[in-house]
């Protein structure tokens, strides 16, 4: 995954996705032998467009001077029946699509539980991998 700020963002809303998944690789043939990058099989490239994305229009959240991570929490709290979710509610990784994912599931597992339903979980181990077996809600 990468991720573009500021005005480097700025300059990759005027680049063609294939402009962009070059310079990607690129950037990865500075870091690791080109051998291994020019061998590595690319499976998919997916650019967004977060600034001009209509919902968005590249905004996220941040915690402005004087407010403090548990105003995040106060965010998260349901209301009745109403389970709030979005990275703006994620006390770990806020900003990121990860903490709108991660709170997703959260909301998700506190309405069913509102529901008297149990969320299912699922033990996962990595193919031929030992050790200890994950629990993956």
């Amino acid at each position: 995954v990468g991720l573009l700020v500021a005005s480097t963002a700025d300059l990759a809303e005027n680049r063609t996705d294939e402009e962009l998944t070059a310079h990607a690789l690129d950037l990865l043939r500075s870091m690791f032998p080109e051998e291994v990058v020019d061998g590595a099989k690319l499976l998919e490239a997916k650019v967004t467009r977060w600034r001009a994305d209509e919902f968005t229009l590249g905004s996220y959240s941040y915690l402005p001077p004087g407010s403090s991570p548990q105003d995040r929490e106060a965010l998260a709290k349901r209301h009745g029946a109403v389970f709030f979710a979005g990275e703006a509610t994620e006390l770990h990784y806020p900003s990121t699509v990860h903490g709108a994912y991660l709170s997703g599931k959260r909301a998700a597992k506190e309405a069913l539980g509102h529901l008297g339903i149990v969320a299912p979980s699922r033990r996962t181990r990595a193919k031929g991998r030992k050790g200890p077996v994950a629990n993956v809600a």
